[in-house]
């Protein structure tokens, strides 16, 4: 049920959902009963979505004209039956809409980089331009500057690397993990 977990910015995605039974066996068919998607996010607005009904459940499309208000980043979404004298959330999550270059027109100045990415690479050119017995701060007329101790920049480096690191390990769903075993003899 629900939507892909991610999909391009102006992608027209189509996904099927079945009928529907709630916790106590009730099935509520597709053509008694309407099914929308209700997306929000970093959108203006929530994007709304019908489902059609067919005999085997509803088919649910992303139209050009709703994918062009979807714009790159986190949304949540929640799937609503409606009918008669009912109305139910049936199922909810989140997807990821991510940027198609093609589309907004990327200049050469674009950073890809997530904001964890682009800390780490600001914290580690700040840890090597210091080194030690730098001077720690100084003061010109009505301006000031303190520099932080390196083992408090490396702290920092250290805590956004671990950043990244969750991000790309969570991007390529674990796969760079490795459990270590080891064995010894009886």
């Amino acid at each position: 049920m629900g939507p892909p977990l991610t999909f391009r910015q102006n992608e027209t995605p189509s996904w099927r959902d079945s009928a529907w039974s709630d916790e106590n066996g009730i099935l509520y068919p597709s053509p008694t009963y309407a099914l929308a998607y209700v997306f929000a996010g970093p959108s203006t607005g929530p994007v709304t979505l019908t489902g059609v009904a067919n005999s085997a459940g509803w088919i649910t499309s992303l139209d050009a004209a709703n994918s062009a208000k979807l714009f790159p980043g986190t949304y949540w979404w929640q799937a609503v039956l409606t009918g008669t004298g009912v109305r139910r959330v049936i199922g909810e999550g989140q997807i990821s809409v991510e940027t198609d270059y093609a589309m907004v027109g990327v200049s050469a100045h674009y950073d890809g980089r997530t904001t964890a990415e682009k800390a780490l690479d600001a914290w580690e050119q700040a840890l090597s331009a210091l080194t030690t017995g730098s001077t720690k701060s100084y003061a010109i007329a009505d301006r000031q500057m303190t520099y932080h101790d390196l083992s408090e920049i490396q702290k920092t480096v250290d805590y956004w690397r671990g950043r990244v690191t969750q991000e790309r390990s969570a991007a390529t769903g674990g796969k760079d993990r490795f459990i270590q075993q080891r064995f010894t003899r009886v």
